[in-house]
């Protein structure tokens, strides 16, 4: 899936709401970023930036805002891995997907960057739309323990 200016999407579904919400995001269009999160005071955005986090509604819309405003231009989002809808369906009241997009980024200062990031999103079914509950953006860290990678390789016969 790769989020786009020109793509209608049905934001009664889980992924539609997820689609809508990135295309908003590559369009900078800021009010419908906000409603694509609930109007909660319990919202929790684990930001790729460098600060932990941010609650509730009005600071989500406030760090939206500022993004849009910031300079920096998201040219594209692109799946690699997902999206994966797990949940979702006619009676769920909750939703989560998760995948690996790499965002094209363009900076105030003209240079460009390709970001992978592990994304996940939890989405609470309102009566008009699906909404972000819970956002969490996040990479691999270096090497946080001093071990490398603790996943081992299979053994060969």
């Amino acid at each position: 899936m790769v989020a786009r200016h020109d793509e209608q999407h049905d934001v009664t579904e889980p992924v539609g709401a997820l689609r809508r919400f990135l295309t908003a995001v590559v369009d900078r269009d800021v009010d419908e970023i906000v409603d694509s999160y609930a109007d909660r005071e319990d919202l929790v955005v684990f930001v790729e930036g460098p600060r932990w986090q941010t609650r509730g509604h009005q600071a989500v819309a406030k760090g939206w805002r500022d993004f849009c405003d910031s300079g920096l231009i998201l040219r594209r989002v692109e799946f690699t891995d997902g999206p994966h809808l797990h949940g979702g369906g006619d009676a769920a009241v909750l939703a989560c997907l998760s995948g690996i997009v790499e965002l094209d980024v363009l900076g105030p200062a003209g240079g460009s960057t390709q970001t992978p990031m592990r994304m996940t999103w939890v989405m609470a079914r309102d009566p008009d739309r699906w909404r972000i509950v819970h956002e969490h953006a996040s990479q691999p860290g270096t090497d946080p323990y001093g071990i490398g990678d603790w996943l081992r390789p299979e053994a060969t016969s």
